[in-house]
């Protein structure tokens, strides 16, 4: 009795929330965020794209030395940049892939792993959806492509198991 009706006096019902909702600049506010909602976006796309030619030019280097250290942290350190970059903007997809491909790379900069060929083909296909994955982002759409099995792939490695394979049909 005590503590419900307490409860019911001291919270009142919410009335006239089309008042709220109608308040003189609601508008301007609803397309201040749009834009800078927008503007994140185009950094976040432009950032990617970055972020993936760095990918695309020291992967070949350090697959041709698995012991050079300097193609090896700058891919690391992409995928960290997708990865913080991604979870920042929502783009969750994209964060969470990037964190399974960083984790597995950093088992291998940390060297409780190989460089083996297996890490070399997820970090490989991963990155070759990456720009499907921007795009489904941008257009705020959600992505159809399987990147938990992938991202199965990742931790699998990165605790040093035998990894599942990696499915030959992404969608």
């Amino acid at each position: 009795e005590g503590v419900a009706e307490e409860i019911e006096e001291e919270t009142s019902p919410i009335e006239n929330v089309a008042e709220v909702s109608e308040e003189p600049g609601a508008d301007e506010v609803e397309d201040d965020d749009d834009l800078i909602d927008d503007e994140i976006l185009e950094i976040f796309v432009e950032e990617a794209e970055e972020v993936l030619e760095t990918i695309a030019e020291f992967t070949p280097k350090w697959k041709a030395d698995r012991d050079a250290e300097e193609p090896r942290a700058e891919v690391r350190r992409a995928y960290h940049t997708l990865k913080g970059s991604g979870r920042m903007v929502g783009a969750t997809v994209i964060g969470e892939l990037g964190w399974s491909v960083e984790n597995m790379l950093n088992r291998v900069l940390d060297g409780n792993i190989e460089a083996s060929d297996d890490v070399f083909l997820i970090m490989e296909t991963v990155t070759s959806i990456i720009p499907e994955l921007v795009k489904d982002f941008e257009s705020r759409r959600k992505s159809i492509l399987n990147v938990d099995a992938l991202a199965a792939v990742a931790d699998a490695l990165s605790k040093g198991e035998l990894p599942p394979p990696i499915p030959s049909d992404l969608y």
